[in-house]
């Protein structure tokens, strides 16, 4: 008798159990909630909804001081913004800032150069000057408070980008947007050779998405700006691991200002064969208002599609401007 009970509890809790799972699944059902992932047009997280890169058809590029009430007002959808007001650490922007430009439908990039140090940003050191690290190269004649670097140098991974990507990535920015990509042929026309120079800078591009990809756990995109002849100046092996990593790319200065029609021919097959391999594709011109129209029809007219941005003439990406 007494094992007849213990047989009738247990095929008791067998039903108790699976009347149990069959209500959960049938609740979920009913209450309408969808197994569905979100559209592939999208990147969807917790927080944010926003365009997903080859959905973007407009952007912004500012740089010094921008106003997040203004962009998060802007009809464009790809806000390109450094990580601070003015490279400091006290100016920083919080992950509520980010995230005001996601409320918005904002996809948020942020600018870091990889080719080159500012003396006016967080991690530089007032010694620098006299006792400077093996990686820092010369002062840019161009550009004031920026420096050339050996980018191939552990030190300036370790000192320099890792402490960047943290903060970018805990601001909550969906990627990066990589300048001084040329930096590379800097180096090659001092001393080094050219397809090591190339290569050292597709490992440090691969490695600077590796390692924010590693930080966000998750999706997180990579943007360079110009420098695109490191796909062709690199081993056909980095080439293509670099062509794998990124998801974007933009140049200046295509259509205006260019340095010879020739170098403009190469830009564009660059930027053709990155469109071959599903890259958005950015251009912004550093040109005065009214030619707005005419830019925008050189950009209908082009062997490739490019997402236009006019800029101030200055190049001071201080404000915003417009297509």
């Amino acid at each position: 008798m007494h094992s007849q009970q213990k047989k009738s509890a247990e095929r008791t809790q067998l039903l108790l159990w699976i009347v149990s799972v069959l209500f959960v699944f049938l609740s979920g059902c009913d209450a309408g909630v969808s197994t569905k992932p979100a559209p592939s047009s999208m990147i969807q997280t917790p927080s944010k909804i926003v365009p997903a890169p080859l959905d973007i058809t407009s952007w912004a590029y500012w740089l010094s001081n921008p106003d997040a009430a203004q962009l998060a007002k802007a009809p464009q959808q790809l806000i390109v913004m450094d990580y601070s007001a003015d490279g400091s650490d006290e100016r920083r922007f919080s992950r509520d800032v980010v995230d005001y430009l996601h409320d918005h439908g904002k996809l948020v990039l942020s600018y870091m150069p990889v080719g080159e140090a500012n003396s006016f940003r967080f991690y530089w050191k007032p010694d620098w000057a006299k006792n400077p690290p093996a990686f820092l190269g010369p002062e840019n004649p161009e550009w004031p408070e920026a420096y050339k670097v050996r980018y191939w140098d552990p030190a300036w991974r370790d000192i320099v980008l890792k402490p960047y990507l943290q903060r970018i990535v805990a601001a909550g920015f969906d990627g990066v947007y990589l300048d001084i990509v040329d930096g590379y042929w800097f180096w090659s026309e001092h001393g080094e050779d050219l397809q090591q120079a190339a290569d050292r800078m597709a490992q440090l591009i691969v490695w600077t998405a590796d390692y924010a990809r590693s930080l966000a756990h998750g999706r997180f995109l990579v943007c360079i700006q110009n420098g695109l002849g490191v796909f062709n100046d690199a081993s056909p092996a980095w080439s293509r691991k670099l062509m794998r990593t990124i998801d974007m790319a933009a140049v200046e200065s295509l259509f205006y200002n260019y340095y010879s029609e020739e170098d403009q021919a190469y830009r564009l097959s660059l930027l053709q064969q990155l469109a071959q391999n599903g890259k958005t594709l950015l251009d912004v011109e550093y040109i005065a208002p009214e030619l707005s129209g005419q830019y925008l029809k050189k950009i209908q007219n082009a062997p490739v599609r490019l997402i236009p941005y006019r800029a101030a003439p200055d190049r001071a990406l201080d404000s915003l401007a417009g297509p």
